[in-house]
């Protein structure tokens, strides 16, 4: 009996050991930018007019209302290699991007919101989106980029013209609008977004589903249902600008843009 009390004890003191252990490597592993939950820090990717690179971890207040910044996408190719080293640095994948070409699947936009669909809101990754830089029209496949003139504010392809609404990612002008008539993916894939204990933005991995998260370059299909929800989100968001609005007019209708007075929406379906 005495042995086996001591076995027992032995036994509960490894587990405790083993418990400690693994809580103080995740606690390591976040604050170098590994898995936070599920998520892994997004590094937004700065080009300047010389060629030069820098790269750097984000927070939800670093980038103002209405504007975008580039990244890879946090579970791809280029980034496994990032978080094979030992303490994976921004700086360390500017480097990289120097001497290397990577995949244009492998791009993503984080865009946050203009102050009239709520991008104002501090310290809320609401304020945010994550779509894939490749479009879905099926005809060409181009690096789409997002507008922030005040009289835009949308996701455009500059090959084919098409455009996104940034609010959900959904084609709302152009041929992949048009083609997504007959069930095909009509928004742009999209990464949901989170923000870890030390306020960093962070990515979680996509489903690769037509009906979830969507395949760069393919795409994400929303349903017609949703769609009429994101677009009533979407003017509550923006209420502010209004007097009034009936959300029972977007019965069969989308907004595409909303500003100032200004509503424009076309017939969806």
């Amino acid at each position: 009996m005495i042995t086996d009390r001591r076995n027992v004890i032995l036994l509960v003191t490894v587990v405790i050991a083993i418990g400690i252990v693994v809580t103080t490597l995740a606690t390591i592993g976040s604050g170098l930018g590994f898995d936070a939950g599920e998520g892994r820090r997004i590094v937004v990717i700065d080009r300047e007019w010389d060629g030069s690179i820098t790269a750097r971890y984000v927070k939800v207040n670093d980038l103002k209302p209405n504007s975008s910044l580039p990244f890879l996408d946090p579970f791809g190719k280029t980034m496994q290699e990032f978080y094979k080293v030992a303490n994976p640095n921004p700086a360390l994948l500017a480097r990289m991007l120097q001497s290397k070409d990577v995949d244009g699947y492998e791009y993503y936009m984080l865009i946050r919101l203009p102050e009239m669909y709520g991008g104002g809101k501090d310290d809320d990754i609401s304020s945010y989106r994550a779509y894939s830089k490749v479009g879905i029209n099926m005809l060409q496949k181009c690096l789409v980029g997002y507008r922030d003139d005040e009289s835009k504010q949308w996701i455009e392809d500059p090959c084919s013209g098409d455009i996104y609404r940034v609010w959900d990612g959904l084609a709302i002008h152009g041929y992949s609008a048009f083609s997504s008539a007959n069930g095909s993916p009509n928004a742009l894939a999209r990464l949901r977004l989170g923000v870890d204990a030390d306020g960093y933005i962070v990515a979680f991995k996509s489903d690769n589903s037509i009906t979830g998260d969507g395949v760069p370059g393919y795409g994400r299909i929303i349903s017609g249902k949703d769609v009429i929800e994101n677009s009533k989100a979407m003017l509550d968001a923006s209420m502010r600008y209004f007097i009034s609005i009936d959300t029972q007019m977007l019965d069969g209708y989308i907004p595409t843009r909303v500003g100032n007075a200004i509503m424009e929406v076309d017939r969806y379906g």
